[in-house]
């Protein structure tokens, strides 16, 4: 894991993510698992495979699923000339990581 950017984030790294892979996702859980560098202020993201990122909040995230993303990015993807990441899957809190987070194209 790199520096810490914030004094209240989380401590996330490859770990805490196949972790979570494995417990809410087993189909992805064995893929290659890459963080993208440089890293975001608010979250983490992470390659599992080529086809999809996750992205994962380094502090205060949210404890319900949803939002804005999940509703617009699917609908505004076929309309536009280049390509958007486009949610799949959403992950929940649990005891190694207490809010929500994300699997996009």
């Amino acid at each position: 894991m790199g520096e810490k950017m914030h004094v209240d984030e989380l401590g996330i790294d490859e770990a805490l993510v196949r972790r979570l892979l494995s417990s809410q996702f087993p189909q992805w859980a064995g893929l290659p698992l890459r963080r993208i560098e440089p890293v975001g202020t608010v979250n983490a993201i992470f390659r599992p495979g080529d086809a999809l990122s996750i992205r994962i909040a380094r502090r205060a995230g949210r404890t319900k699923p949803g939002g804005n993303e999940f509703t617009w990015l699917p609908k505004l993807a076929p309309r536009l000339a280049l390509q958007i990441p486009v949610p799949v899957a959403h992950g929940f809190p649990n005891s190694d990581y207490p809010w929500c987070w994300d699997v996009h194209t």
